[in-house]
Parts: C-alpha cells; sequence; structure tokens
C-alpha cells in the first residue's frame, strides 16, 4: 500500500475506498485474479464475513478463545449493594468519580452465551460484571461518633466545592498582595538606607576631621573622592600641597 501510494501522489481522500475495500474483504490487492485472504486474527475470517449472521457461533467462539480473563473480580450474590460505572462525557470534569455515587441493589443474575449479566435496582438493561463495583460496608468497624459541635452549637453551614474554590482563590491573592507590599516596603527601606549611608559619608568627608575623613574612605574611595572634589570647588578650597604665590612653599603654584 505504501508502495503504491508513494507510485501515485493522490489526495487522500481518493484512497480511503481501496483501504476499506482491502480491510474488509481481507485481501492485499484488488485484482480479481489474487484470491488470497488474510483473515483477521482475533475473528478468524474477514470482516464481511465475521458479519454475517451464519458465522456468529463461530466468530463468536473465536473471540473467547483469543480473550484474556486475568482480571479477578470479588464474587457477587443477589441483594449485594455495587456501585454502576458511569461513562465520562466531553464535558465532565475530573473530579468526578468513574462511579455512581450511591450504591444500588443487584435484583436478579442471568447467564447467557457464556456471558455473566446482572439486572441492578434503577439499571434499564443488565450489566456486565466489569460495569460493577461492589460496595463493602465496614461492620466490624465501630460506630463512628458524630463531630463535635462549634461552641455556639451551630453546624458550620454547607459549602459547595466550587464556593470553596473561589474562597481559597481570594486568600491566595490576599496573600500574593501582601507579599508583594512587605517586598516594595522592604526594597524602599533598603534604597532609605543606602541614600542615608551616602549622606553621612558626605557630610563627614565635606565638615569632619581628618581622622574622620580618613576612616570614612576606606570602602567608599570612589564616592568620597568625587564628593570631596565636588565641595572642594563649591568652597574654593586648595588642593592638598597647593600653596599660594609667595607663601612658604616657595612663589608661584606647587604640586
Amino acid at each position: 500500500m505504501y508502495r503504491k501510494i508513494r507510485a501515485e501522489v493522490r489526495p487522500w481522500p481518493q484512497y480511503l475506498e481501496e483501504v476499506l475495500t482491502r480491510m474488509n474483504t481481507g485481501k492485499q490487492s484488488n485484482d480479481a485474479e489474487d484470491d488470497k485472504v488474510y483473515p483477521h486474527r482475533a475473528t478468524g475470517m474477514p470482516p464481511e464475513e465475521a458479519a454475517k449472521p451464519e458465522n456468529w457461533f463461530e466468530v463468536h467462539n473465536n473471540l473467547e478463545i483469543q480473550a484474556k480473563h486475568k482480571r479477578k473480580y470479588p464474587e457477587l450474590h443477589v441483594g449485594d449493594k455495587v456501585k454502576v460505572y458511569r461513562q465520562r462525557g466531553p464535558l465532565t470534569k475530573e473530579v468526578v468519580g468513574d462511579y455512581k455515587y450511591h450504591p444500588s441493589t443487584i435484583t436478579g443474575i442471568t447467564k447467557s452465551l457464556g456471558q455473566t449479566f446482572y439486572k441492578v435496582e434503577g439499571e434499564g438493561k443488565p450489566l456486565l460484571r466489569s460495569d460493577i463495583l461492589l460496595f463493602k460496608e465496614n461492620e466490624d468497624a465501630p460506630a463512628q461518633q458524630a463531630e463535635p459541635q462549634p461552641e455556639g452549637g451551630e453546624a458550620e453551614p454547607y459549602m459547595s466545592y466550587r464556593r470553596k474554590r473561589i474562597i481559597q482563590r481570594e486568600k491566595n491573592k490576599e496573600i500574593r498582595e501582601n507579599k508583594a507590599k512587605l517586598a516594595l516596603e522592604a526594597k524602599e527601606a533598603v534604597k532609605k538606607a543606602r541614600a542615608d549611608g551616602k549622606a553621612a559619608v558626605a557630610a563627614v568627608l565635606t565638615q569632619g576631621s581628618k581622622d574622620q575623613r580618613a576612616k570614612a574612605n576606606t570602602g567608599w574611595d570612589d564616592l568620597a573622592r568625587s564628593i570631596a572634589e565636588r565641595a572642594r570647588l563649591r568652597r574654593g578650597v586648595p588642593a592638598q600641597g597647593v600653596s599660594q604665590v609667595g607663601g612658604s612653599s616657595g612663589s608661584g603654584l606647587v604640586r
């Protein structure tokens, strides 16, 4: 088939009829001269032959022979409580269970063609064993005590799962807002501390003594030099090692 597709490239809908014919007849070729049939492994014959009413018994026997019964179920009796399996829909939520919430009672058990069918209360048709789940009530466990009531004497009102999710979402939103507010306050505090530190260093460098200036220069060399240079230029103070003309250092400016 793949060789034919590679040899004759056509839109894929044009291959559907030929592919379905080969699958239903079990023939690899559509040629009339090629009579070789490849039966289905489970039914022992092609789908067209398996769909004929006269072949149903042989098909059923072949399917039973090929079937695997590895799963073991507990034995059920009339009167047992079971939960019925329900098929999930395309829009069913994940919180919905695979079985109905309330258990039902088995009203009858019948066998036909090697299959056991169970009639369950509230169901319109008999069910297979794989469609029901045995519901066991724990009779040996002690009776559960009633939950203690709050001090006010009133029980907590019923709250749906959706309402709980909404309340939890609002709490999470409030927690995130508080965290963001604390982070912003911490950031502002760090920024203010840095500004105060720079102002203190600038005050020491511009108004403090020589010892204080020398001590403040540790770790703040670049900042201290720039601030001191700006302050010196504003006040008109000469740099260290520079004297006026006619001073004790000699005539003229000396560096």
